[in-house]
């Protein structure tokens, strides 16, 4: 049935059938008797009232099912909107249980935590019969009463600001102390939505374990480069960018200024002994490192005061985040028990 068809039956339902009836019958009455048998004005005028209250009747029941049918369609759609609202709301949750990053939804009215996701829950141990109030996450999160106080006075302004300005809240890292008691370091992210507010963490723990580890590394690398007998250096682009405290020596340098910001053929004299370019013998060799992995050599070098020292030179390439550095060995070659300071 189309809506056209639809629309005629409703128009047409069978109360205003009977009630236009009527109104018709009463109105050929009127009209055949009034032709046929004159009537009074008395009996005349009820007629008319009469046929007057059932075209009313009509036009009222008409109406009153036009604002019944509104209602009914205002009825199907305000049902429609709650169940579509239902089932966002459920995915909303799925989304929010199933997250891969830990979550917390809180009532900022009654100071309490509402919901924990699956991953907080497997991150940090804690349900909310553990949490039932923010303030038994203090206690919990941080033992520590002076770490406890810190950590709280700066998250209750950052939330107050946020709150204020209608605005997610700055970052935070903060250490804390889990259901097993085990540490974990973790940021905080929190966005107030109406009189509730969503905390999204990130556990973090194993970055900051690689960073420590990568900055130990650091530390024992730029040991090893100060205090080795030998001279280390760093080249970048085909220059020198670092060296240690044996290159100076070696090269009778006062300073590793001097050394710094130059090409290899520049701490050089001009030919090597194969009587080729130190200039651009020393690419070549610095290119065969870079194709192979390393490259092993002798090298004609000069002092700052003009003496010429042989060496044997390895060049190791070394990535760097997107670049790559090459990290320079000379060993004095001059004394077969050189100790690589210049004698």
């Amino acid at each position: 049935m189309n809506d056209r068809t639809f629309s005629i039956r409703r128009y047409f339902s069978k109360p205003r059938r009977k009630a236009l009836i009527a109104g018709l019958t009463v109105l050929v009455s009127i009209i055949f008797l009034e032709t046929v048998i004159p009537l009074s004005n008395n009996v005349f005028v009820l007629v008319t009232i009469a046929f007057s209250a059932a075209i009313s009747t009509y036009f009222l029941m008409e109406r009153g099912e036009r604002l019944q049918l509104n209602i009914e369609d205002q009825n199907l759609a305000l049902n429609q909107a709650v169940r579509n609202l239902e089932k966002s709301r459920a995915s909303l949750q799925e989304i929010i249980a199933f997250s891969p990053v830990p979550t917390i939804i809180a009532n900022d009215t009654t100071n309490r935590p509402e919901y924990f996701n699956n991953k907080f829950i497997e991150t940090f141990g804690y349900t909310l019969d553990d949490i039932p109030t923010i303030e038994s996450w203090w206690e919990k999160a941080y033992p520590d009463e002076n770490c406890r106080e810190e950590a709280r006075t700066r998250w209750e302004e950052g939330v107050q600001e946020a709150l204020e300005k209608n605005t997610h809240l700055e970052t935070r890292e903060r250490d804390i102390v889990c259901k097993d008691g085990t540490r974990k370091s973790a940021t905080f992210d929190m966005m107030p939505i109406g009189k509730k507010s969503v905390i999204v963490m990130t556990d973090i723990t194993e970055r900051k374990k690689i960073e420590k580890e990568l900055r130990e590394s650091e530390e024992r690398f730029r040991s090893l480069f100060q205090d080795s007998a030998d001279a280390y250096l760093i080249l970048d682009e085909n220059v020198f960018v670092d060296c240690n405290q044996a290159t100076i020596e070696m090269l009778g340098a006062s300073s590793k200024e001097e050394v710094l910001s130059t090409h290899p053929s520049q701490l050089s004299p001009e030919f090597q002994l194969d009587g080729r370019l130190s200039s651009e013998k020393a690419d070549e060799i610095i290119r065969i490192a870079l194709e192979q992995g390393s490259n092993r050599f002798e090298w004609i070098h000069r002092r700052m005061d003009g003496e010429d020292f042989p060496v044997e030179v390895l060049l190791t390439p070394i990535s760097v985040g997107e670049k790559t550095i090459i990290h320079t060995v000379w060993r004095d070659i001059r004394h077969p028990q050189s100790s690589g300071k210049h004698i």
